[in-house]
């Protein structure tokens, strides 16, 4: 419970810091010895994608971005093919991209990467940083004019707003101060803006404001009522505003507001909270708005005066409406419907939203549907594209059948990585989350799902049999049950082990090193207040649970370890969940010892076990403690030697009798950033080199290729990079 509190605890603040700090403290150690290779991100393709945007000259280019946690990929072949954005070779990568509204002519397109705002004049092939721009600030906000080909205005934002009228080449603060925070949640150009030079901008725990004079001077609007710390307040304006005056203030926090005097008076439109409003692209003669209210979807019909909520039997929420690029004759809209997993996905009208139609072909898996993407060509090729939980899909039949389309495009979070026992030989890598098991048999290049819903975190919940090349044997424990695969994972068997489903969500499984012979598998299934132990020797077929006691003392088994000379020494190493020590067995789990416990901070316990591959020579064992604090005993747990490192995650190199070769790291980075996430020592653990991360590493759990001796490789998962390789030189 404590390291699992903790991590998810680093998790959300850390995340904050990662991409500042990490260049500033690891790439220092570049020079050495261990730093003398490349990481290189295997897959799976696919992963969650924030949102599909595509060219404004896309009849022409075909091209499209997706935007993703691990930066920003362009197709220029309508979502064939991608290839990953960045800027200074990789060293800062894409994070946002505005396109100019004269881009079919100009091609200029602007980039927030990393250490500042990036412009390029030839569609993205070639950049140059904006000069008079601080680095170190982190830009939120860029904001193009509408009338950028004659004005060349931008607005770029972080705590201050900045102002360019020649295009980013300089800059003036036109807001010292945007609130207290210093971000803005929307920011909207008048549709007249080179006519009535109005601009409204929404400041995060401070409010609403608006400037008449493109900018220079800006004023509170007070006559309107809505919750200041609501992140999710977006700024909608009529596109006849400069006549009607109409504006709709939206918020996921609180009702929908409108004012029909440019903000001086408001009034409630709909009581609820308010996602989106859309208005229709044939509103000049439709005067037609649809809005999002409590997941719902609502329409008007006489501009905004009156609402109608549309009844349409489909169940769950929606998000925003998308229009077909030709609704004016078609009436065609799209959204998008969530209501967990298994229900997410896009439904269409065809008769301006009177009734809906289920699209097929979309995943239901984590993360579902995000945004939705018709292509300015839909009238004639049909071309749709979706940004969803599992990649970019794309439709040729106008949203009808969707096949997903993400070769080149690596964006999946993984939380581990098991290469097979006889890498060496097969080539096979499993990897996986808390949605879906991936397998690939040609070291990383492909990849398959062999398990949806896996509902896997942790690579100790998976048994590979050491005989997988031969027997292509699998085991997982979740919260449905136990389960095996004799197939390589294309099918699966629940086994029948007494023990209440709720134990088996996180049960950690080791397999016998002689498996092919012996068959024997041990299994501690536990929840978060009991734990059953478990054996198999005829594979699963049937279990009989261990009393594991140590000198009369009944132990609740936490983790497990095998020694690889199991088949002569018999011994099986354990913690247990109450206990601080390390216990040990030469019979095969029928009788403990207790070892000596940690030489550490007081009631410092084990929290996880590793055995050398020598062990039957060398009798190390490594510890990591709760603490995370990194241990070794070279005489099979009787005493203990602090390695001076920290981490939560080791492993032994496969040929540790020869190199003694550790590696270490963090699930998630620590708050010290002076402490390298990834480190190796090659003299057992008396001293450390770090190892410098891939951008997207945070999930620092090192596996070495079993093969290591001769491929120099070790395995990493990420967080939006998929799997991650390194080679030493």
């Amino acid at each position: 419970m404590h390291r699992i509190a903790k991590r998810i605890f680093y998790c959300k603040l850390c995340f904050v810091f990662f991409v500042g700090a990490i260049a500033s403290t690891l790439l220092a150690s570049s020079a050495t010895g261990a730093s003398a290779g490349s990481w290189k991100s295997l897959g799976p393709e696919g992963g969650p994608v924030d949102s599909v945007i595509l060219s404004p000259d896309f009849a022409r280019d075909q091209s499209l971005f997706a935007v993703t946690g691990n930066g920003i990929f362009k197709s220029n072949d309508s979502g064939g093919n991608w290839a990953k954005m960045s800027i200074d070779a990789d060293k800062n990568p894409v994070e946002k991209i505005e396109f100019s509204p004269n881009y079919a002519a100009d091609k200029t397109v602007f980039a927030m990467a990393g250490n500042g705002l990036y412009k390029s004049t030839d569609g993205g092939r070639t950049w140059l940083r904006a000069k008079y721009l601080n680095r170190s600030l982190q830009y939120e906000t860029i904001a193009i004019s509408p009338n950028y080909a004659q004005d060349g205005t931008i607005f770029l934002n972080d705590h201050v707003l900045f102002r360019s009228t020649d295009g980013g080449r300089t800059w003036v603060i036109v807001k010292k101060q945007c609130g207290p925070n210093g971000y803005l949640t929307s920011f909207v150009f008048s549709p007249s803006y080179s006519k009535d030079k109005t601009i409204f901008t929404f400041m995060e725990e401070d409010g609403l404001y608006k400037s008449t004079n493109r900018g220079n001077s800006w004023k509170k609007l007070r006559n309107v009522r809505y919750r200041y710390d609501s992140e999710f307040t977006t700024i909608v304006l009529s596109p006849r505003f400069r006549k009607d005056k109409t504006v709709f203030l939206t918020s996921g926090a609180g009702n929908l507001l409108v004012s029909r005097d440019g903000g001086k008076s408001w009034e409630k439109a709909i009581n609820g909270y308010t996602r989106s409003v859309s208005y229709s692209p044939d509103y000049s003669r439709d005067k037609t708005i649809f809005a999002v209210v409590n997941g719902a979807l609502y329409k008007s019909k006489n501009r905004g005066a009156t609402w109608k909520k549309l009844e349409t039997g489909l169940g769950g929420y929606f998000s925003a409406i998308t229009f077909s690029a030709n609704y004016a004759q078609d009436r065609t809209l799209y959204v998008v419907r969530s209501g967990g997993q298994e229900l997410s996905n896009v439904f269409r009208s065809a008769d301006g939203g009177k009734t809906w139609h289920e699209t097929i072909g979309l995943p239901g898996g984590y993360g579902g549907v995000s945004q939705i993407a018709p292509a300015p060509t839909l009238k004639t090729d049909g071309i749709f594209f979706v940004a969803t939980g599992a990649g970019v899909y794309r439709s040729t039949d106008k949203g009808n059948t969707w096949v997903g389309c993400n070769k080149g495009l690596i964006a999946s979070s993984v939380d581990f990585v098991i290469p097979s026992p006889t890498y060496g030989v097969d080539r096979t890598i499993f990897s996986g989350n808390y949605s879906d098991l991936y397998k690939s048999t040609d070291a990383g290049a492909n990849w398959g799902i062999i398990m949806r819903g896996a509902e896997l975190y942790n690579p100790r919940t998976i048994g590979v049999s050491p005989n997988y090349s031969m027997d292509k044997t699998i085991f997982i424990g979740k919260s449905q049950g136990l389960f095996r695969s004799n197939d390589g994972g294309s099918s699966w068997k629940k086994l029948k082990i007494k023990a209440p489903n709720d134990y088996t969500w996180d049960a950690i499984i080791a397999l016998s090193p002689s498996y092919a012979v012996d068959k024997t598998v041990y299994v501690s299934a536990n929840n978060w207040s009991s734990t059953s132990f478990f054996k198999s020797t005829d594979g699963g077929g049937s279990w009989h649970k261990i009393a594991a006691k140590a000198g009369g003392n009944s132990l609740i088994p936490q983790q497990i370890a095998l020694s690889p000379a199991y088949t002569t020494d018999r011994t099986v190493f354990i913690t247990d969940m109450r206990s601080p020590y390390l216990y040990k067995s030469t019979d095969g789990g029928v009788h403990f010892r207790r070892q000596n416990k940690l030489r550490g901070q007081m009631y410092e316990s084990i929290a996880e076990i590793l055995v050398s591959p020598n062990y039957a020579l060398d009798r190390t064992v490594i510890a990591i403690s709760d603490r995370d604090r990194l241990y070794r005993s070279e005489s099979a747990g009787k005493k203990w030697h602090y390695l001076d490192r920290s981490g939560d995650t080791a492993a032994f190199s496969p040929n540790y009798a020869l190199d003694k070769t550790i590696f270490v790291g963090f699930y998630w980075f620590p708050w010290s950033y002076s402490k390298p996430a990834l480190s190796l020592s090659a003299d057992k653990g008396d001293s450390w080199t770090a190892i410098p991360p891939t951008r997207s590493l945070l999930h620092a759990r090192i596996a070495p290729s079993p093969d290591y001796a001769n491929d120099k490789t070790i395995f990493a998962p990420t967080e939006g990079g998929g799997v991650a390789s390194y080679t030493f030189d």
